[in-house]
């Protein structure tokens, strides 16, 4: 049989030769001749670098471009992708989809290619961007992602509550020892008028139940806030429940502006909006949160009605954070300006309450200068 002659494009990463001739073989190429190919130069051109493998690759990027990887043997079964999120530049008002094989996009049900999309006029507009996976692939992770542009209209500032100068004051004292007999152990204890010193005319008041007090390991600590030196109120005592701060703010549908001035221990930092009661167990699903911590650093999740879909590092957790509230939707802007949305939608018309309240996590971990409420006119 006459022996037959191949070119075969056998190279290393770099586009070198590499390896023993093999048995048949009378010249090795690099792949692309002379034109200078290399591996590298190949997957910054396309995008992204396919791995041919039977088990995952270990890293998600390479040659600072995503990873695909192909299934090596039968192709029955679809390959896994995992969408990388979309980045939305909320000043601009654009969202630029990322390219990936396996992947088409859509926004709000239409079809989307990649690159530079923009959001038109300056409403306040939600945007849904999906990943869907084509053919001989599978989502490898959840691939829908909600975007809020534009800042509600219509809501005006309705109370503040502003610490400075109020150096010793407790929010919300404890009962006198006097009066704790026979006191029911959920009994309301109304705290402190917010005083409308950044503006705003509304009665807003804070409260929690019981007597202010919780014996834990032996040691009596307060469930209060108490405001420092600084200016700013932490949390001093317990970190259960008992110590949230509720107020009133007649509808769920608001936006509350939370002034931080310094963190000492990383925690979750959580409001609630529309609970029916003022007791501090009372409930209600609308709960977005953020992980504030003591590096200097804050995350939030971005949360569908399918649960949390991909978290995002926000930037210092000192400033001012904006909760914005409408019918179980909220979007959470951090003083970075990053922001995510937390949808809980939709609600139930028992699910409207009068109160919300803030939850932090640990004591002592999170001091605060000033709040703000906002609310349409007609609240």
């Amino acid at each position: 049989m006459a022996e037959k002659t191949f070119r075969v494009p056998q190279v290393d990463e770099r586009g070198h030769l590499t390896g023993a001739a093999l048995e048949g073989v009378r010249e090795l190429i690099p792949a692309g001749g002379a034109d200078g190919w290399t591996a590298e130069r190949q997957a910054k051109a396309q995008g992204f670098w396919v791995e041919h493998s039977t088990e995952p690759p270990a890293e998600e990027t390479k040659y600072g471009v995503p990873v695909v990887w192909l299934r090596e043997g039968t192709f029955t079964e679809p390959t896994p992708v995992k969408p990388y999120r979309p980045n939305p530049n909320y000043r601009r008002r654009t969202i630029t989809i990322p390219l990936q094989a396996g992947l088409s996009w859509k926004i709000d049900g239409e079809p989307a290619s990649p690159g530079e999309h923009v959001v038109p006029g300056d409403a306040f507009t939600p945007v849904a961007v999906t990943a869907e996976a084509s053919d001989n692939f599978k989502l490898a992770a959840p691939g829908s992602w909600p975007f809020q542009f534009g800042s509600l209209k219509g809501r005006v500032l309705v109370a503040s509550d502003v610490f400075a100068g109020r150096e010793g004051e407790i929010l919300i004292p404890p009962v006198p020892e006097e009066n704790r007999a026979g006191r029911h152990p959920y009994a309301i204890r109304d705290g402190a008028r917010w005083n409308n010193a950044a503006g705003g005319t509304a009665e807003v008041r804070w409260n929690q139940h019981g007597v202010g007090e919780h014996t834990i390991g032996g040691v009596v600590k307060p469930d209060g806030w108490v405001v420092g030196a600084d200016g700013a109120a932490v949390n001093t005592g317990i970190k259960n429940l008992e110590a949230s701060l509720v107020f009133n703010t007649g509808t769920p549908n608001v936006s509350v502006e939370i002034e931080v001035s310094e963190v000492t221990a990383s925690t979750p930092f959580t409001l609630t909006f529309g609970q029916p009661k003022q007791i501090m167990n009372s409930t209600s699903k609308v709960t977005p949160s953020v992980r504030m911590n003591a590096d200097g650093t804050s995350v939030l999740d971005e949360r569908t009605q399918d649960g949390v879909v991909s978290t995002i590092n926000a930037g210092s957790p000192i400033g001012v954070w904006r909760f914005d509230c409408l019918d179980g939707r909220v979007v959470i802007t951090a003083p970075s300006g990053e922001r995510a949305v937390q949808d809980f939608s939709p609600l139930a018309p028992s699910e409207y309450g009068p109160y919300s309240k803030l939850f932090i996590g640990e004591s002592n971990a999170v001091k605060i200068k000033s709040f703000k409420l906002y609310a349409s006119p007609s609240r």
